[in-house]
């Protein structure tokens, strides 16, 4: 007869999401960047969500290019709506680089870095990934200049925390299976 206890699993409590982008609108030349911050509810287990919408608009006309090199700033905002206060907060830092006319554009997504790297929201632990940072184009949708959005991506674990009654409760049945062993 054996004894199995989860000490791990899906999270306990349907969290949304909240992105906020910083700068939303940058200008280089003739070509406009604009990132808007996306949200979401529901976050249990593992996530793709999307973080936020990128939208590329030029009037460089296409014998030249814009050279395009927008640092941005997201802050994801994780809430527990079942307990009040329960949030946090994860900020990802990252660039849009290459070219952009009003005919074609070239352009890069790359995450630079992640803070931090998880941490416990409402009782369920939370990470972020968004790929290998300094590699371009993880979880990266291309906008079409002045045509279809692109999205910036990325992936929201949540984990929850055993009780600390299911923890004790492990650690008897560990003691007590010990015991008749030995007893055995």
């Amino acid at each position: 007869m054996g004894l199995v206890l989860a000490l791990a699993g899906s999270a306990r409590a349907n969290y949304s999401y909240n992105v906020t982008v910083a700068p939303n609108l940058s200008t280089f030349g003739g070509t406009t960047v604009s990132l808007a911050g996306r949200a979401g509810v529901a976050l249990q287990g593992t996530n793709t969500v999307s973080l936020a919408t990128l939208v590329l608009n030029s009037l460089t006309p296409p014998s030249s290019s814009d050279t395009i090199a927008d640092f941005y700033t997201l802050t994801i905002q994780i809430n527990d709506p079942s307990v009040t206060g329960a949030s946090g907060n994860f900020t990802i830092h990252g660039e849009l680089s290459g070219t952009a006319n009003a005919n074609s554009s070239n352009i890069d997504n790359t995450y630079l870095s992640v803070t931090p790297s998880s941490q416990t929201i409402g009782g369920d632990v939370f990470t972020m990934n968004v790929g290998a940072l300094g590699v371009p184009d993880f979880f990266y949708q291309p906008a079409t200049v002045n045509g279809a959005e692109g999205g910036l991506g990325g992936k929201i674990v949540a984990t929850a925390v055993p009780e600390p009654t299911s923890l004790a409760v492990c650690g008897i049945a560990g003691l007590l299976l010990l015991k008749r062993r030995r007893i055995a």
